[in-house]
């Protein structure tokens, strides 16, 4: 039994590992950034003129500030998806295995973003764009065959319950794009937001958001139950550490 144990969880960590398709968004820009730096470090390494040297200077200031959020924005990504997986390790493999109508696997990145950078009107958004050489492939900033989810951050449960929503989205969206996009289109029109102020993505019968419900309701199930099991393990460490301590006094 043990043995039949050790190989599962085996299997499971090099399948995470191995084709984890759930990517942190700033990742590349942190490569991009840290790249700039160095650029910038070895044009600073020559012979320049102090006006020169001193425009270098203001901009290695600005890189760095750049590249040191983009660290910080990094940071609290990888706490979400961490979150995800611990508390709901159903989504997060289905997520990261998630294909398009044509078996394609789609990456979906992740960015936990400032309350600012949505202006306050939104909590979150999923991308919903169509690659130019095939409609039922999915396409963002990052490429074809990729989604793009951006979530604000201000505390992580929070966070968490606003990616659950946008990954209830990408469920829905990935495997039924074509189909999805048309639906869209005709469905939020001029027409439609004339008598219902209703956001994108949220009619009651749209199928995405539906999906969206349905994900919702089992993360909150669920969340509960880990919530109960977190404080009952709490308590059975608190519970031993004070038995200790009395057979300390004894």
């Amino acid at each position: 039994m043990k043995l039949l144990l050790t190989t599962l969880m085996i299997g499971y960590f090099l399948h995470c590992n191995v084709i984890a398709k759930i990517k942190n968004g700033y990742f590349p820009a942190i490569k991009v950034a840290e790249k700039c730096i160095q650029n910038l470090e070895y044009i600073g390494s020559g012979n320049l003129s102090p006006e020169k040297r001193d425009f270098l200077q203001t901009r290695m200031k600005i890189a760095e500030q750049k590249l040191k959020r983009l660290k910080q924005l990094h940071h609290k990504t990888e706490k979400l998806i961490d979150a995800l997986n611990t508390i709901h390790p159903i989504l997060f493999l289905q997520i990261d295995n998630i294909k398009d109508k044509e078996e394609n696997i789609t990456d979906v990145y992740i960015k936990a973003v400032d309350v600012s950078f949505f202006k306050g009107k939104f909590w979150g958004i999923t991308n919903l764009n169509q690659s130019k050489d095939n409609p039922h492939v999915y396409t963002s900033a990052y490429g074809d065959k990729t989604v793009c989810v951006s979530v604000v951050y201000k505390f992580l449960e929070q966070a968490l319950a606003f990616l659950v929503h946008e990954l209830g989205h990408v469920k829905y969206q990935v495997p039924n794009l074509a189909d999805y996009v048309n639906y869209f289109n005709k469905t939020y029109n001029d027409t439609y937001f004339g008598y219902k102020k209703i956001k994108k993505g949220h009619a009651p019968m749209d199928p995405s958001h539906m999906s969206v419900r349905q994900t919702e309701k089992e993360f909150y199930k669920i969340l509960i139950a880990y919530k109960k099991s977190q404080k009952e393990n709490k308590n059975i460490t608190e519970n031993k550490e004070n038995h200790k301590q009395r057979i300390s006094y004894q």
